[in-house]
């Protein structure tokens, strides 16, 4: 069975049907599903989903309550169930049958070649769409976490239990990194763990080759940022590796913040020509912002401001939410240390404000800080 947790807007989706929860029935549910056909007490569900609050005794009755009036109709699926005398547990009575396809490995290929290409391209609706499709039969368990990211289930991706912390680190590492105003932090804590290997092989070359140039970058540690960018040119030697164009803009970035427009001009009149035959719509969007970032502080504010317009659509419009939280946070580094246009300024720090809202920044920073000083032994 398959059922998706959406913490960015409290929804579950079944069978390609959303349904709205919230807050705190979502995090009952959720915590219910987690551990299906298992009784807790009232007391158990109040310390596992209201710590440190005070609710009413009638609290978990009540929530109970809404969430079997909002599952309604999914009773064939789950039911949260009253165990007399006891409290409650959510069981789960079916599981669905794969498709006749499932076993067949041509047609598993098949969907992970569409898969790869959806993601090369930035077509994150495709990419939904098709990792939410239980008729095809394909599990996608390896991309689970990483599609947690992309849609911007972030409280996702540091709750789930299900993955080892070496699956999730990268993503709480970009998450991190993001959100926080520690910024030396950062740095330690990424040191430690590239020294500790907790990346796991499927992550450890992104982590090792893009995230701390980044990182290095985002924290205005030049010439670590420059000592990585040489590593990291060592490695990506041709236009097909799979880094290429976003390592192409980390150095466009560098560029940027050491004011070598020469460099610039030249790494941007070589993306021009390589996005012309390689429309890749997540660095694209990255790219028309970093461009217009650079005609801002040439002086051609309106020019400068249209490209960042315009990357900012192409970059809502893949529906990678990961990446419109990366697009916010270079955007406002580069408007608060490097390039002065107070309006710009104003209207994105409005929209990181409501990120910061809609997914709690400093509860969020703190139990990722916490789960990477609790892994790597800090």
């Amino acid at each position: 069975m398959s059922i998706s947790f959406h913490h960015h807007d409290f929804t579950i989706t079944y069978a390609g049907e959303t349904r709205q929860f919230l807050r705190k029935e979502f995090a009952l549910l959720q915590y219910l599903y987690q551990h299906a056909n298992q009784a807790f007490t009232r007391d158990q569900l109040l310390e596992a989903v209201w710590p440190l609050e005070f609710p009413s005794d009638r609290t978990v009755d009540d929530h109970v309550y809404r969430l079997r009036k909002k599952l309604k109709g999914w009773e064939h699926v789950l039911t949260v169930e009253t165990v007399k005398g006891y409290g409650y547990k959510l069981v789960i009575h079916i599981n669905e049958p794969k498709s006749l396809l499932s076993h067949d490995p041509e047609f598993k290929q098949l969907t992970m070649n569409l898969f790869s290409k959806y993601h090369l391209y930035g077509h994150g609706n495709a990419l939904n769409t098709l990792t939410t499709q239980n008729e095809l039969g394909v599990e996608f368990e390896d991309m689970k976490i990483y599609l947690s990211y992309m849609r911007g289930d972030i409280w996702e991706c540091v709750h789930s239990n299900e993955l080892a912390f070496s699956d999730k680190a990268l993503y709480l590492f970009f998450i991190y990194t993001f959100i926080t105003t520690k910024k030396d932090k950062v740095i330690d804590y990424l040191e430690k763990a590239l020294d500790q290997k907790v990346f796991s092989e499927l992550n450890v070359e992104e982590a090792t080759i893009l995230l701390p140039t980044m990182i290095y970058i985002l924290t205005d540690h030049l010439d670590r940022a420059h000592r990585q960018l040489t590593f990291a040119e060592n490695q990506i030697t041709d236009e097909n590796h799979g880094f290429y164009p976003f390592h192409q803009l980390i150095r466009m970035m560098y560029s940027l913040s050491t004011g070598n427009d020469e460099c610039f001009i030249e790494k941007k009149k070589h993306m021009d020509e390589f996005f012309k035959y390689k429309p890749l719509q997540r660095e694209l969007g990255i790219f028309y912002l970093i461009k217009g970032l650079f005609l801002i502080k040439k002086q051609q504010y309106e020019m400068g401001q249209e490209d960042i317009y315009k990357g900012l659509q192409i970059t809502q419009q893949t529906q990678f939410k990961s990446h419109i939280m990366l697009f916010h946070r270079v955007c406002l580094f580069y408007l608060e240390h490097y390039i002065e246009d107070s309006k710009l300024e104003t209207e994105f720090r409005k929209n990181w404000n409501q990120m910061a809202m809609e997914y709690d920044f400093i509860k969020l920073e703190q139990e990722i800080e916490k789960q990477i000083k609790q892994n790597l032994y800090i």
